[in-house]
């Protein structure tokens, strides 16, 4: 815990977190068009009687300043809490619903001050409040953001195997208000789509008792919605998640929330993945901060009919629609429940995972407007055969990721080579960290001919010797910073060219400690070839990166008062 505290005070405070005002929007248009749909259906009444229903039963109001239906039991003005703030604030600042709805009862407490700070950001413009300012209020909600693993996809795991693992027991357990918490540190390890259907699962079950109570024992039933509301909108917000591009390529672990998954996060939000869902969507994600923003759609157009009128994204609006389809499936469990049918929903879920797919994707339609996670079986889904080849290779991974890890993240490179000129020359072994500081990615719409730049520091620790063959007799401690240039050939391929500037200290055996240099130039031929050999199972792509020069350098090595040697070495990118 001590190592992980100062971790969180090392590392820039830009978290993994979503931007809070992105899952207040979606959520509370969600539920707004949901609201819509329920007053339209009159299975509650007209208008007016579905208004009167949830201010009666449920302490809820419409704000038509504010357009949205405030949660009266959980709200001290100025702050207006809905649906769409319980989304927001889901996760990223509470562990758990009864967790959250306890600190929004306490007028003065930290959720409070800090929904009001978002609501102050949004009065400028602004997404979400500073991460900063909200660490120094909450300091958990730094923790949240490097433990809770469970704001992403598995990367390179398939849809069924991420929906594996949903475990039953969980939702019977969070029937009793005693399990939440150990049901939810459990939680955390899971992945989005595993904890989206989690809580729904919950929120239908409370939905379906609410509505079996209702004419037994009224204030049971109004309470029981209550909590499905409170766990539909936990559920949503990983629902959201799903959209934010970063959200979909960080391996989940601990040691990689720490080195280089918040980096990789940031960049993918920022530069878009093409994506697709099981109902024949494509369109480019984009991340926390960026979600509604435009992508030129307009370029596809040949009319200004076509034009969009809402000015949302694809991204957005689908995000919009899957969150409506959730909280309209939790009003659909309790109306029917209350009209007579039986509680069935929990006794429904297949004992066997194996069949855990095919349920869920039958009963949770927001399931089928979410992103594919990579490295899917599209033959299990029903895709038109023309665009299922395409789609395949789309799925398969994200194009170059192995080599954009490098270099927008914390990374290891070993290196090694030999003296460049002299056959029985000296060897270097070494070991190199780096972290990229400033980058400049070009997004264009095609990326032919496009030139992306990148700027890093790091530092190294080399052994070697001065004769081929003989003991080790040189130690190199060196720091530095370094360029990388990428010239794109093609929309898939480019060449990446680097430079290095390292200085520091050699000892070598009876000469002692000298101040050397070491400048180097490079090229990275991989991306050029299409080998993304990161990709590859490790037992290949290692020996293989190994074997074979994707990466070449010559370097000369400065030492005060000697001749300069130069080697020529080979760079392996450790990527995670």
């Amino acid at each position: 815990m001590k190592l992980l505290f100062i971790t969180i005070l090392l590392f820039p405070i830009t978290l993994f977190a979503g931007k809070y005002g992105e899952h207040r929007e979606i959520g509370n248009r969600g539920f707004n068009l949901a609201m819509q749909n329920l007053i339209f259906s009159h299975t509650l009444g007209d208008s007016l009687d579905v208004l009167k229903f949830f201010q009666d039963n449920l302490g809820i109001t419409y704000d038509t300043i504010a357009n949205k239906y405030v949660i009266n039991s959980v709200t001290f003005p100025p702050n207006l809490i809905a649906y769409g703030e319980l989304t927001g604030l889901s996760g990223d600042h509470s562990t758990d619903p009864l967790s959250l709805e306890e600190s929004l009862r306490y007028e003065f407490s930290k959720v409070n001050k800090i929904v009001r700070m978002h609501d102050k950001a949004k009065e400028d413009f602004g997404v979400a409040a500073d991460d900063v300012e909200i660490f120094n209020i909450d300091f958990t909600y730094g923790l949240l953001a490097v433990v809770d693993e469970s704001h992403f996809y598995d990367y390179g795991r398939s849809f069924e195997a991420q929906i594996r693992d949903v475990q039953k027991k969980h939702i019977r357990l969070l029937e009793l208000p005693k399990n939440v918490e150990q049901v939810f540190d459990e939680l955390e390890k899971t992945n989005s789509i595993a904890k989206y259907i989690t809580l729904h699962s919950v929120a239908i079950d409370f939905a379906e008792y609410a509505g079996y109570y209702f004419d037994k024992d009224i204030s049971r039933s109004n309470k029981l919605l209550h909590y499905a509301l409170l766990y539909s909108a936990f559920a949503d917000h990983y629902l959201q998640d799903a959209f934010a591009a970063g959200h979909l390529a960080v391996h989940r672990t601990i040691f990689g929330a720490v080195i280089d998954n918040k980096q990789i996060h940031d960049f993918y939000n920022e530069a878009g993945l093409k994506v697709f869902n099981l109902r024949g969507d494509e369109w480019i994600s984009f991340g926390d901060g960026r979600m509604d923003q435009g992508t030129k759609e307009w370029r596809e157009h040949d009319t200004y009919d076509d034009l969009p009128s809402d000015n949302l994204t694809e991204n957005y609006r689908l995000a919009i629609e899957a969150t409506k389809i959730s909280v309209e499936e939790v009003f659909a469990s309790y109306i029917k429940s209350r009209s007579g049918d039986e509680i069935s929903f929990f006794e429904s879920i297949p004992r066997y995972k194996s069949e855990y797919q095919e349920f869920f994707l039958d009963n949770f339609e927001a399931l089928s407007i979410i992103p594919v996670p990579y490295n899917s079986n599209l033959d299990d889904y029903d895709f038109d055969p023309q665009e299922l080849p395409k789609l395949k290779k789309q799925n398969k991974v994200i194009p170059n990721r192995s080599h954009m890890v490098p270099r927008v993240a914390n990374a290891f490179a070993l290196i090694y080579g030999r003296n460049a000129f002299a056959s029985n020359g000296g060897m270097r072994l070494g070991l190199r960290f780096h972290t990229t500081k400033w980058y400049s990615y070009n997004d264009a719409y095609h990326k032919k001919g496009s030139i992306d730049q990148w700027f890093e520091y790091n530092i190294s620790f080399l052994i070697g010797t001065s004769v081929w063959g003989e003991e080790i007799d040189t130690y190199q401690y060196l720091a530095g910073v370094g360029y990388k240039l990428d010239w794109w050939v093609s929309s898939s391929r480019f060449i990446g060219i680097f430079l290095f500037n390292d200085v520091g200290l050699q000892h070598k055996t009876g000469l002692g400690d000298r101040v050397m240099a070491s400048p180097k130039l490079g090229i990275d031929i991989a991306p050029l070839l299409g080998i993304d050999y990161a990709e590859l199972p490790w037992w290949i792509g290692v020996p293989l990166n190994i074997l074979l020069p994707f990466q070449l350098t010559i370097q000369a090595d400065y030492v005060w008062n000697q001749e300069p040697v130069y080697y020529i070495t080979r760079v392996v990118d450790l990527v995670y």
